[in-house]
This record gives C-alpha cells, structure tokens and sequence, in this order.
C-alpha cells in the first residue's frame, strides 16, 4: 500500500493493483508488513482514504456472505455455453461482466482463480457468478471431480514406504515427491 499526506494513492498484491488489490489486502486476517520510505509509482487509486476504507469494509463482509452462498464446499465453476460475442464488444456494464465471467470459465476454475483474472470487483464477480449459476448458465461442480488419484488407494501406503527408504542416513527429514 503506498501512501502519500496520510492518503492511499495506490495499492499492490500479488498480481493485482488499485482498488482490487487494497480491497483484497485489507481482507486478510494476518500477515507481516514493513514500512519503508520513498517515492513510488502513479497514482491509481482517486478514492478519499476514509470512503475507500469504508467501501472496502463493506464489500468484505457481503463477499464473505455471498461465497458461503456461492461456493460452500470450494466447488470449482465451468461455463455451460460460450460466451456468444467478445467482451471487447459489449459495453462496461453487466453485460459485458457476464461475457468476461463466461469467457474465464471455459475452463474449471475456482472462486479465488474466478476473481483473479477477471478485472472488476471481487463482489461484482461473484455476484455475477451467482448471477450465472442461477440461471443455469455456469455450473458448479466438486474439485474431487476434477482430480484423477496418483494410484489406487492400497498402493498409496506402499509408496510412501518406497520414498521414506529414500533418505540417505543422516539427512532429516525424509524426501517428498511432489507432482504437478
């Protein structure tokens, strides 16, 4: 978050900016910071700190509602159908949040990946998500579905045996295989 006479002009986090990435930083329950002084990039948020914070306290609490709602087990969402034009073509508004949101989900994503790649609010997303599944448009489906098992579930134990035997004498702890 970078500030300047005491105002927030601009804020960072992970791979988002602005008001989206102040909103979403503000939302995490904990974490460390460091202040450090200097100049720093332009301006990008316009918003009076007072009513920004107050927004973004309002906009938690409804998001953290609406994705109990939305996504009460981490279900992951797809498209039914493909958006029938560009977002580009559509004007701003509703509709063109709609497209955008389709146009994401032509591939299964979750809620978190959902809101980070499509640019407006994360409650515009995800009442535009519900919104969609509501009307049948997108549907919602368990991540287990989505998931093939590495091997059958009695083989599991052996093949953790089989890694464990892999650490050689004297090196703590015992290697892990990773795959993705």
């Amino acid at each position: 978050v970078r500030l300047t006479d005491g105002q927030i002009f601009d804020a960072v986090y992970r791979r988002l900016e602005g008001e989206k990435a102040l909103f979403r930083l503000l939302a995490v329950q904990a974490g460390q910071f460091a202040f450090v002084p200097g100049e720093g990039s332009p301006r990008r948020i316009q918003t009076p700190t007072n009513a920004l914070l107050m927004e973004a306290m309002r906009q938690i609490d409804e998001l953290h509602q609406l994705r109990k709602e939305v996504a009460p087990a981490s279900e992951v969402f797809l498209a039914n159908e493909p958006p029938s034009l560009p977002s580009r073509d559509v004007p701003d508004g509703p509709e063109r949040l709609e497209r955008e949101t389709l146009t994401v989900l032509q591939v299964p994503r979750g809620l978190d990946e959902l809101c980070d790649e499509v640019a407006a609010s994360d409650l515009e997303v995800v009442a535009t998500l519900a919104k969609l599944v509501h009307a049948g448009r997108v549907h919602a489906m368990p991540l287990a579905s989505l998931t093939a098992p590495f091997a059958p579930e009695g083989q599991l134990s052996i093949l953790r045996a089989l890694v464990s035997r892999l650490t050689p004498r004297g090196f703590l702890p015992p290697p892990r295989v990773v795959i993705a």
